[in-house]
């Protein structure tokens, strides 16, 4: 074959298959696992800047059934959804290293989000000082805390390097 009579399309494929390959020079084993505990190391700090927040909450919670719904309302004004929404920007402005991360970035995120979301619904909860509301927002709580153990435990162990998932997305 001459270089005239070479279809685009095969040209094509050899350049992606080039350039795919070249990507992978200079990646070793090591570095793509350094890429993967890295994502996992700060998806980590971001959960625990989500479980502070989850402190707060209980603190909430504890105003709340002590009978200061109002009292655990402003808390959650005054502090406590500043607090989340300083997660959630971070939990957004985190760039993976690896498909792996780019997974695990959704999940945070996903979280994160809920539990903002969920921060207002609990609040207008207990300025309504309807305890059926109160409470049905405390399981909302109780249940995205439960995902949130998920999430961690999907987050504390890094895939196996062999597994494509510590590759560069």
């Amino acid at each position: 074959m001459t270089p005239r009579s070479l279809s685009p399309a095969w040209v094509g494929r050899v350049t992606l298959l080039l350039t795919v390959g070249l990507l992978g020079v200079g990646c070793t084993k090591d570095e793509r696992a350094a890429r993967c505990s890295e994502d996992r190391v700060a998806f980590q700090a971001l959960l625990s800047m989500d479980q502070r927040v989850s402190g707060m909450l209980r603190e909430v919670d504890d105003l709340a059934l002590t009978g200061r719904p109002i009292d655990a309302a402003d808390r959650i004004d005054k502090g406590t959804r500043a607090a989340m929404d300083e997660v959630v920007t971070d939990a957004n402005q985190v760039t993976p290293r690896t498909k792996w991360g780019v997974e695990r970035k959704k999940e945070v995120v996903g979280l994160t989000q809920q539990r903002r979301e969920l921060l207002d619904a609990y609040a207008k909860a207990l300025r309504s000082e309807d305890l059926q509301r109160v409470v049905a927002e405390m399981e909302k709580q109780r249940d995205l805390e439960k995902r949130a153990v998920e999430v961690q435990r999907g987050i504390a162990s890094t895939p196996e390097v062999s597994s494509g998932a510590c590759d560069p997305p």
